[in-house]
Parts: C-alpha cells; sequence; structure tokens
C-alpha cells in the first residue's frame, strides 16, 4: 500500500471513529434532556427547551472543531431556556421567571375581561 491509500484508509478510520463518538454523544444528549421534568410552579406547567441539535454532520463538526464532550453536553443536554403554553405563554432563561411571566399574563387578561364584562 503506498503512502497515499495509506493516510487515506487512516483518515476514513478516523473519520468512522468520530462518527462512532457522535452518535454515543447524542444517546447521552438525549438521556440527559429527558431527566428534565415539568415544573410546575403555583399551578402553572412551565416546559425546559433546549438548543435543537440539527444533525449527526453538526454534532461531528462540533468535534472535529475541539470541542470537548463536556462543552457539548452543556450545550444541548442542557435547558436553554423554560416555556409556557396557553393564554400565560411564556419564554425565559429559567422556569421561575417564565412562571412569573405567565402569571403577569393571565393577571393582565383577567383584568382585560373583567374590564369588558
Amino acid at each position: 500500500m503506498n503512502a497515499i491509500n495509506q493516510t487515506i484508509s487512516e483518515i476514513a478510520g478516523d473519520f468512522e471513529s468520530v462518527k462512532k463518538h457522535a452518535g454515543k454523544l447524542i444517546g447521552e444528549i438525549l438521556k440527559k434532556q429527558w431527566e428534565f421534568e415539568d415544573i410546575i410552579i403555583d399551578g402553572i406547567t412551565v416546559k425546559p427547551d433546549f438548543k435543537r441539535l440539527g444533525n449527526l454532520e453538526t454534532l461531528i463538526t462540533f468535534i472535529l472543531d475541539g470541542f470537548s464532550d463536556d462543552e457539548i453536553l452543556s450545550m444541548f443536554a442542557l435547558p436553554s431556556h423554560y416555556f409556557v403554553t396557553g393564554q400565560g405563554s411564556a419564554k425565559a432563561p429559567t422556569a421561575e421567571e417564565a412562571a412569573e411571566k405567565a402569571k403577569k399574563k393571565i393577571e393582565k387578561l383577567k383584568a382585560m375581561a373583567f374590564e369588558n364584562a
């Protein structure tokens, strides 16, 4: 085997290794995301939301760019924000802030309904 073929073979092997590692990381990311449950604050359900990973190629790019597993996990396995749906819909960096925003919206809607009644 000449040097060029050997180098190509090594690169292909390295890429398969990175691809396999990326697949394992996706599993870890999903497992960690499932550990986060909805939170109920003062009767308001607040849900965690996460940055979208996209696809396997995106994760491979992060790995090849030198991001550590911990950095990748912190980017995609931890909530990027929390949200409330329904009449008091809200989005905020923390569950408490999202619940507070939702409460204020609900209070405003109730006040408007009372004024119009």
